[in-house]
C-alpha cells in the first residue's frame, strides 16, 4: 500500500473514530448513555459524510474536507451540550433564524466548560492525529504514486455510499416495523417517522438515531402527513363546540384584557408581597395548577393564537382562527403592546398577520424611555409601562368591545440589573421585602443556597411586585372607570424563571431543589381570570364559598386560554382548530396534557414523557394505572391533533 493511500485511509479513520467518541460524550452528558438506540443508523452518516474523502487526489485536500465537516460537527455538539446546560432544550435548525435575538441576550454565563472542552479537545485531537499519521505512522512522499489512485478512490467511494446507503434504507425499514402498530405513524414510512419525531418528539429522535441524522431531519422541510383534503376546515360548520347553557356566551360582547407574565412562574405568587395578584385571584377563577414551558413568543403566540406552529415568527401564511382576526367580525378592535422592539422575534411582522388593528412596541409605548436591545436586567419596569400604556390598553371611550393583549417585561432575566435594584430601593420595594422576612410573612426559598442565588430570587421578587403594581393600577382604572363588570382580564405566565446567568446553573433549578427538566413541578405558572359575573357563576355551579378561592384545580396551560374566551364570548368556534380544551369542556384530567415546542415533551401535574408509548420518564409515586392510561392515550391523540393543526395551516398559507 503506498504512502498516499496509506495516509488517506488513517486520515478518514481518525476522523471517523472522533466522530464516534465525541458524540459518544455528549450522549454521557445529555442522556447518561453511550450512544444513540440506533447506533448503525448513525455510523452510516458517518460513512456517507466521509465516503468523498476517497476522491480527492490531494490529502491536503482530504485533510481539508475532514477537517470542515468534523469543525461543523463538533460546533453542533459543543451547542447541544450548552443548551441543555442553559436550559434542558437541543438545537434544531429553526433556531438559526433566532441568531440575532440570541446575541442580543447573550452572556458568557451561558457556555458550558464541556461544551468548550469537547470543541477544543477533540479538535486537537484531529491535529494531533494528523501530526502522528503523517510524522510516525507513514513517512514518505506521496507525488509519486498520486496519478494512478482515482479509479481506486473511486470505488472504494462508490462501495462506501452503497454500503452506507443498504444500513440507511435498512434502519428506516426496521423504524417503520418499530412504530407500525402505532396510531399515529401506522401509514408512514421510517423517513416520514423519523421527520415526525424530529419535529414534535426532538429528544427521542436525538436519543433514537443520532445527532446527525436528528439535526439532518430538522434541516429539511417538514413532512406533510395529511393531505390538503383531510385538511380542509370550514370553522363554522366543522365540529362545532357543544354550547354550555350556563358559560356560553355568559360574557357575550364583554372586552377582554390578556396579560402575559414574563417570567411568571408560581412561586412569585404572594399575598403580602403581591396584594393585587392575590385580589385578582381571590376575585376570579384562580388556576392553581397551571404549567407553562415555551420560549416567550411562543407562549405568546398560543395565548393569542390558541395553537402554536413550528418556528412561529417566521410563519409566512394567514392566521384567520387568532383571536384578532376572529374576534373582528364579531365588531371587536384589537390592541397590542409590549415594551420591546418590534423586530425582536419579528413580532412587528407576526402582530400584522394575528390581526391586531393597534400594536404599540417600545417606540410607540415611550419614545423618551428607550432601553436599546440591552439585556442586562435593567428595563423599563412594568409600573412605568402601565402608566404609559392604560388609557390605550382600556380605552373607555371605545365605539366597540376590545381586545387587548399586553405582554410585560421588567421580569425578564438576567435577574442581576443594578440600575432596577436601585429603583426597587427608591419604590420602597426592598424594604418591604426584607421586613416581610424579618416577620417570617416571606421566606426566600433558596435560603440554603449561595448568597448570588438569594439575591437573584430577592430581585425577581422586587420585579413581581413591581408587576404588581402595575395590576393595581389597571384594576383601579378599571373599576374607577366603570369597565370592570363588562371585561374579563386574563393572567397567565409564559416559562419558569430559567435564567443562569451570574450563578452555575438556572434559578429555577435552586428554587425547586432539582436539576432534572423532567420535573413538572418547576414549570408551574400563574393563571387567573378575572369578572365579577363569571366568578359569581363559578361559585355558584361548583357551590365554591365566597370565603374561599374560586379554584380550577385540573391541570392546565396557555393552550386553555383562546377556546374558554370563546366559548365564554359565545363565539361559534371549531375546537379542532385549537390545541387545548376549554375548561367548561373538560371531562378528564388528562384533557388538557401540555405539549411543549421547546423541550418537545407532553406533561401534566403528574406525569412527563418525550416519546409516544413506552415508560414515562417522570411521575408521581401514588399515580394509579387508570391515570397513566389515559395520559398514554391523550398523548397520542394531541400529537396528532397538533400535526392536523400544523397541516391547515400549511395548507392554507
Amino acid at each position: 500500500m503506498d504512502t498516499f493511500f496509506k495516509r488517506k485511509v488513517l486520515i478518514i479513520l481518525l476522523t471517523f473514530l472522533l466522530f464516534f467518541f465525541a458524540e459518544a460524550t455528549v450522549y454521557l452528558i445529555i442522556f447518561e448513555k453511550f450512544y444513540a438506540e440506533a447506533v448503525f443508523f448513525e455510523l452510516s452518516l458517518y460513512i456517507l459524510l466521509l465516503a468523498p474523502a476517497f476522491l480527492f487526489k490531494s490529502n491536503k485536500i482530504t485533510i481539508g474536507y475532514t477537517t470542515t465537516i468534523l469543525t461543523l460537527s463538533l460546533l453542533l455538539f459543543a451547542v447541544n451540550i450548552t443548551l441543555d446546560y442553559s436550559s434542558r432544550d437541543i438545537f434544531t435548525f429553526q433556531y438559526l433564524n433566532q441568531v440575532g435575538e440570541a446575541a442580543k441576550i447573550f452572556d458568557w454565563d451561558y457556555i458550558n466548560w464541556l461544551a468548550i472542552l469537547v470543541f477544543i479537545g477533540y479538535g486537537l485531537l484531529y491535529l494531533g492525529g494528523i501530526h502522528l499519521i503523517y510524522k510516525v505512522l507513514v513517512k514518505g512522499k506521496e507525488e509519486d504514486t498520486m496519478k494512478r489512485y482515482l479509479p481506486k478512490g473511486s470505488i472504494l467511494c462508490l462501495a462506501l455510499i452503497i454500503l452506507a446507503s443498504i444500513t440507511q434504507v435498512g434502519s428506516y425499514s426496521l423504524i417503520e416495523k418499530e412504530y407500525s402498530e402505532s396510531e399515529i405513524f401506522g401509514e408512514m414510512s421510517g423517513y416520514q417517522i423519523v421527520k415526525y419525531l424530529s419535529r414534535y418528539l426532538k429528544k427521542t429522535s436525538m436519543k433514537k438515531y443520532g445527532i446527525l441524522n436528528y439535526s439532518l431531519a430538522t434541516v429539511q422541510s417538514p413532512i406533510t402527513t395529511t393531505s390538503k383534503e383531510e385538511v380542509e376546515v370550514d370553522n363554522e360548520d366543522t365540529n362545532p363546540i357543544p354550547v354550555t347553557d350556563t358559560y356560553y356566551g355568559l360574557l357575550k360582547d364583554y372586552n377582554v384584557i390578556e396579560i402575559m407574565i414574563e417570567s411568571g412562574n408560581s412561586y412569585l405568587f404572594d399575598p403580602y408581597l403581591t396584594p393585587n395578584l392575590y385580589r385578582v385571584a381571590t376575585n376570579g377563577i384562580y388556576f392553581t395548577n397551571n404549567y407553562s414551558k415555551n420560549k416567550t413568543n411562543v407562549s405568546e403566540f398560543i395565548g393569542i393564537n390558541g395553537a402554536a406552529l413550528s418556528n412561529v415568527q417566521y410563519y409566512d401564511g394567514e392566521l384567520p382562527y387568532s383571536l384578532p382576526n376572529v374576534l373582528r367580525d364579531y365588531g371587536y378592535t384589537s390592541n397590542y403592546f409590549h415594551n420591546n422592539y418590534g423586530e425582536f422575534y419579528n413580532r412587528n411582522s407576526e402582530m400584522v398577520k394575528l390581526g391586531f388593528d393597534n400594536i404599540n412596541f417600545s417606540l410607540d409605548i415611550n419614545p423618551d424611555r428607550q432601553w436599546y436591545n440591552n439585556y442586562n436586567g435593567n428595563y423599563p419596569l412594568d409600573s412605568e409601562t402601565m402608566g404609559d400604556i392604560l388609557y390605550d390598553l382600556a380605552p373607555v371611550d371605545s365605539p366597540t368591545p376590545y381586545y387587548s393583549f399586553y405582554t410585560t417585561l421588567s421580569m425578564h432575566g438576567p435577574y442581576t440589573g443594578q440600575e432596577n435594584w436601585n429603583k426597587f430601593i427608591e419604590l420602597g420595594y426592598v424594604d418591604k421585602l426584607h421586613k416581610a422576612i424579618e416577620e417570617g410573612i416571606w421566606e426566600n426559598p433558596c435560603l440554603d443556597d449561595p448568597i448570588e442565588v438569594q439575591n437573584q430570587v430577592e430581585m425577581i421578587m422586587c420585579e413581581t411586585m413591581d408587576l404588581d403594581v402595575a395590576v393595581g393600577m389597571l384594576l383601579d382604572y378599571l373599576e374607577v372607570s366603570g369597565q370592570m363588570d363588562d371585561t374579563l382580564l386574563v393572567m397567565y405566565g409564559d416559562h419558569e424563571t430559567y435564567f443562569s446567568i451570574g450563578i452555575d446553573k438556572p434559578l429555577k433549578e435552586y428554587v425547586y431543589n432539582c436539576d432534572d427538566e423532567t420535573y413538572p413541578g418547576q414549570y408551574e405558572t400563574m393563571m387567573f381570570m378575572y369578572n365579577p359575573l363569571l366568578t359569581k357563576t363559578y361559585r355558584r355551579e361548583n357551590e365554591i364559598s365566597t370565603l374561599s378561592y374560586a379554584y380550577y384545580r385540573d391541570f392546565t396551560s396557555p393552550y386553555i386560554i383562546v377556546p374558554t374566551i370563546l366559548e365564554l364570548l359565545g363565539v361559534d368556534y371549531n375546537p379542532e382548530l385549537y390545541t387545548g380544551v376549554s375548561i367548561f369542556q373538560t371531562t378528564s384530567p388528562v384533557d388538557n396534557v401540555f405539549y411543549s415546542n421547546e423541550l418537545c415533551s407532553l406533561f401534566t401535574d403528574k406525569v412527563y414523557t418525550i416519546d409516544v408509548y413506552g415508560d414515562a420518564l417522570y411521575q408521581v409515586d401514588d399515580i394509579d394505572s387508570e391515570y397513566l392510561e389515559a395520559f398514554q392515550k391523550k398523548v397520542i391523540s394531541l400529537l396528532e391533533k397538533i400535526d392536523r393543526i400544523e397541516n391547515i395551516y400549511m395548507n392554507h398559507e
